[in-house]
């Protein structure tokens, strides 16, 4: 037996006992067996975790083409539709000095 309650080894056997636990009240409750709930339970948190949105986007910058230096961030559809964006929203651009840009919706045309 671990005796102090700070050690990790002694945490995982705590949180492992009491998930037994609940596990074996939830499998009487809807009359299955522990393993079948816990695949169940499991499947449904994959499932959950792959249909997550995608919340960060590589985007290659484009050359203006007229020799100033500047570039053109061409949004993908996809990005606009997952962030909300549509044509007139005022986007803010931070630079996240490893070489990215965290891009924020900053307010709409009308709010200007």
């Amino acid at each position: 037996m671990i005796d102090d309650p700070n050690s990790e080894t002694w945490l995982t056997l705590l949180v492992s006992r009491q998930l037994q636990q609940r596990l074996a009240k939830m499998a009487a409750a809807q009359q299955r067996s522990v393993d079948e709930l816990a695949a169940s339970l499991l499947d449904a948190a994959i499932s959950d975790w792959e249909n997550l949105p995608q919340t960060s986007w590589t985007v290659p910058l484009l050359d203006a083409g007229d020799g100033s230096g500047d570039a053109l961030l061409a949004i993908p559809d996809e990005l606009l539709a997952s962030a909300g964006w549509v044509e007139g929203d005022t986007l803010s651009f931070e630079d996240q000095g490893d070489g990215t840009l965290l891009l924020k919706k900053a307010g709409n045309k009308e709010d200007a």
